[in-house]
């Protein structure tokens, strides 16, 4: 979606997120779907989405953001370790994450009215760790950005009952018109 790839954009640029990926929860709630990513000019940020888009998708509870959304609390780790994903992962997503040591991640929740519908995750590769503010100005993006989701869906659903509603009106017409010319032979 445009407005998630904005968002995103410019929640990298205002909090100094060298990578940031939006997260929508699956229809059938068992995975994640990337929905947006950003990263810096840099050969790892661009790595890291390129794997972020074209990777595997996360279940829930998988790796951290797929923990997020499972249990719908924030993840922040201020200096990445490099043995923090033993067991996490797949081997080559432990790979390139093992680049990350060091660096800081920060993943919140999306939440609307009170349902967990996805999270954003901000990763910092060169500008140190976040401050307790970023960490709260990321929830308050991603509960408006949730909500923002959720108020699309709701739209699109009431679009297509609408369209529903005026073919079954449309049926409805045309058999008026058959059942009257049948009742006049």
């Amino acid at each position: 979606s445009p407005l998630l790839a904005q968002t995103i954009a410019r929640t990298c640029t205002l909090m100094a997120g060298d990578v940031g990926v939006i997260y929508l929860l699956s229809e059938d709630g068992r995975t994640l779907e990337v929905a947006a990513t950003h990263h810096d000019e840099s050969p790892l940020g661009s790595t890291i989405a390129t794997y972020v888009q074209e990777g595997p998708r996360l279940a829930v509870g998988e790796s951290f953001s797929g923990r997020v959304v499972q249990s719908g609390e924030p993840i922040f780790i201020p200096r990445l370790g490099p043995n923090m994903w033993e067991g996490d992962m797949n081997a080559p997503r432990r790979a390139l994450l093992e680049q990350l040591a060091d660096h800081s991640l920060l993943a919140v929740p999306m939440r609307a009215r009170g349902t967990v519908i996805g999270c954003i995750s901000l990763l910092r590769i060169t500008h140190g760790s976040f401050t307790q503010d970023e960490r709260a100005l990321l929830q308050r993006v991603a509960n408006s950005a949730a909500l923002a989701v959720q108020n699309s869906r709701a739209y699109t659903h009431i679009a297509r009952a609408e369209a529903e509603i005026r073919e079954l009106q449309r049926t409805v017409e045309r058999q008026a018109v058959i059942y009257e010319t049948m009742l006049r032979q």
